[in-house]
């Protein structure tokens, strides 16, 4: 799934090629991504990340895993400037502490 965040931030780089054919929500692979990671957070399944994620703000969406919600954010295409920043990399035992 951090993969996935990963390649959904190439959107930035703003390649009319890269973005509408490949991470538009009008492809059909992208939509079951989407559906997927809707199921996950509708499911309250608790995921954790080796990225360090700060989120100002998550709106009615306090249950929902921080990668999740971020995923869910990015997939949609929602302008979410300065209300997601990733500050670092958790090591293995900050990953298994949570």
């Amino acid at each position: 799934l951090e993969y996935i965040l990963g390649v959904l931030r190439l959107r930035k780089i703003n390649d009319p090629m890269i973005n509408k054919q490949y991470l538009s929500l009008n492809n059909s692979r992208l939509q079951d991504l989407y559906r997927c990671v809707e199921s996950m957070a509708d499911n309250n399944i608790e995921i954790h990340s080796f990225l360090k994620l700060e989120i100002s703000n998550k709106g009615p969406y306090k249950q929902i895993c921080d990668l999740l919600y971020v995923l869910l954010v990015y997939l949609t295409g929602q302008n979410a400037e300065g209300e997601i920043k990733i500050s670092g990399i958790l090591d293995q035992t900050e990953v298994e502490g949570k």
